[in-house]
């Protein structure tokens, strides 16, 4: 059990670091306007190794995701993961926008550990 909840950890960590890392290499890599279609979708996704590298170890996450749910509680396995996520996002994206951490941030940052916890304990 110890494993699987340090797997969730872990998988709450990957999401959180390649959200915000998805999100800037979707950004950074336009289309053509005159390129509509499924074979330009796909080859405007693999040529941009901004956004295949976070998203292959999304996935990776993803997969050890389901491997731990299926050894923890339903009801705990999606808290942690979740929780873990959007706190790693949230530090992530003020990293790299280098926006400086507020007092509230950190007070809600705080209780969604602090609620994590908790739950694990």
């Amino acid at each position: 059990m110890q494993i699987e909840l340090f797997g969730l950890f872990m998988v709450g960590a990957i999401w959180g670091i390649t959200n915000p890392l998805l999100e800037k290499g979707s950004q950074e890599k336009k289309t053509k306007e005159t390129d509509f279609g499924v074979t330009s979708l796909i080859k405007s996704i693999f040529l941009n190794l901004r956004f295949l590298v976070p998203f292959i170890a999304n996935q990776l996450g993803s997969g050890l995701y389901y491997y731990c749910m299926g050894k923890t509680d339903f009801s705990l396995g999606p808290t942690i993961a979740n929780s873990v996520s959007f706190v790693v996002t949230f530090i992530v994206e003020n990293l790299l926008k280098k926006q400086s951490f507020k007092r509230n941030d950190i007070l809600g940052l705080a209780l969604v550990i602090c609620g994590v916890l908790l739950c694990t304990y």
